[in-house]
């Protein structure tokens, strides 16, 4: 679920009846309270889920954002043990080009769909017809039409399958279909510039708000959250009948899921809108929720920290297959369930991208933007918070008294400031910025189309 805030989702504790599929999925599986991303949005993060290791160790980062293929990749994996394996992507960042198709035998670029029927022909008309009637989709139906057909096709032997399916419909800009908009729509919404406010929910908007050329109150980031709402109980609504789709082909009972973000969202905090410039938990702490009916019987609440990187360990643990031969791997598997399994903190990292500086660079040149040139790296436990960054700064949070990281505690004497800052400085020497080789995919015209709709290029 790109871009999905944990604190969003109502089986997390979130006041709106945003989801009801997952609470419902929740209810009979695990639901883990701390999990982290890897890094602050989709490749790296992705990068890190399909290969179990770290940002400094796969390269994507801000500088290059192509998957090598010097890591072995979980569907690559997965593969030669005899699974099928498939993607389904509404991202233009996770495509064929940019080597997130490693491992699939099949790669489905669901947001190339638009490009398959000429402006005029029946297939153009029906989808006009459908946004006219039920808002703009961001794919979805497509995503789960495609998977039920090929999920049918792999009925036809008795191999186990894996399946990554990625919903974009948390992504900006929020513009749900009309019945999931008006469900979470705020009385007062009228009194608001709602042009402008839309224009905020998309990258362009973001970035004049982030260079202090827009003035956005909280009050009015209340109306863009309630558009989010509404994307995200679609969402939910899809990964319901897609749910309901396993249960009719007789798989849900043997099928492991897991449902998870690649990162968060900022909706103003520290001055920050989309989901760049920080590791702060608005980015980082994403929803986990594993149904595993043949595996696990009892539902749980898993209250120990657990990071995505260690999605490679559990799901090769889960499925019987050695992960010694994978040597890269910076992850550890969870597939026991135990809350006294998983880990003692987790860490992220971030560099930004030139893509995005080289925007603001050219949008905003008299402003200051020297605070999102930086790279970061953090350690958190479940109650402290140590970020640093490449200029020399660093935060400290008291993350138990301070959930939302509004006071810097460093320098005040905490003992675990020290513990932490240890941590980081003998994990951060793997964070060499000139290590990184920089590889340019020679991208088609409608990739980079969609990057700039979407506001990276």
């Amino acid at each position: 679920m790109d871009a999905t805030r944990v604190d969003h989702v109502s089986c997390y504790g979130y006041h709106s009846h945003t989801t009801p599929n997952l609470d419902t999925l929740a209810a009979s599986g695990i639901i883990f309270e701390n999990a982290f991303a890897t890094s602050a949005w989709t490749p790296p993060s992705f990068a890190s889920i399909f290969s179990g290791c770290y940002p400094s160790m796969h390269k994507v980062t801000g500088k290059n954002l192509v998957f090598g293929d010097n890591i072995a990749s979980l569907p690559q994996v997965l593969s030669e043990n005899g699974y099928h394996t498939a993607c389904f992507s509404t991202t233009a960042w996770i495509n064929a080009t940019r080597g997130f198709d490693r491992g699939f035998d099949n790669f489905v670029e669901t947001w190339r769909r638009s490009s398959r029927s000429s402006k005029y022909g029946p297939g153009a008309l029906l989808a006009l017809g459908k946004k006219f009637l039920y808002g703009r989709d961001k794919y979805t139906r497509h995503l789960n039409s495609s998977l039920r057909h090929w999920l049918s096709d792999v009925r036809r032997d008795d191999n186990p399958f894996f399946i990554c399916a990625h919903y974009h419909n948390t992504h900006s800009p929020y513009r749900p279909p009309r019945a999931f908009k008006k469900k979470f729509a705020l009385s007062d919404e009228r009194n608001y510039d709602v042009r402008k406010l839309l224009h905020v929910s998309t990258k362009a908007g973001a970035y004049g708000y982030m260079a202090k050329k827009i003035a956005v109150s909280e009050a009015e980031f209340d109306v863009i959250k309630a558009w989010y709402d509404g994307e995200l109980s679609y969402m939910d609504y899809h990964i319901g009948e897609l749910v309901s789709s396993l249960k009719k082909m007789g798989y849900f009972e043997n099928t492991v899921l897991i449902i998870t973000a690649d990162h968060g969202e900022n909706f103003g905090e520290h001055g920050l809108a989309f989901h760049q410039f920080c590791l702060y938990d608005t980015l980082i702490h994403v929803p986990l929720i594993i149904v595993a009916p043949s595996l696990h019987k009892k539902a749980a609440r898993i209250k120990t920290l657990v990071s995505l990187v260690d999605l490679f360990s559990t799901i090769l643990d889960l499925a019987g297959i050695d992960t010694g031969p994978y040597e890269h791997i910076d992850g550890r598997s969870f597939a026991s369930f135990e809350e006294d399994s998983h880990r003692d903190y987790i860490l992220a990292e971030y560099q930004p991208p030139d893509t995005i500086l080289n925007i603001l660079r050219t949008r905003y040149p008299d402003f200051d933007y020297s605070l999102y040139q930086r790279s970061m790296r953090c350690v958190r436990t479940r109650e402290y918070k140590f970020i640093r960054y490449s200029d020399g700064q660093e935060e400290f949070y008291d993350m138990i008294h301070d959930p939302l990281e509004n006071n810097n505690l460093i320098g005040h004497g905490i003992g675990a400031e020290e513990d932490l800052g240890s941590i980081l400085s003998d994990w951060e020497v793997r964070f060499n910025e000139d290590d990184v080789e920089v590889r340019t995919p020679e991208e088609d015209k409608e990739i980079r189309k969609k990057l700039e709709l979407l506001g990276y290029l």
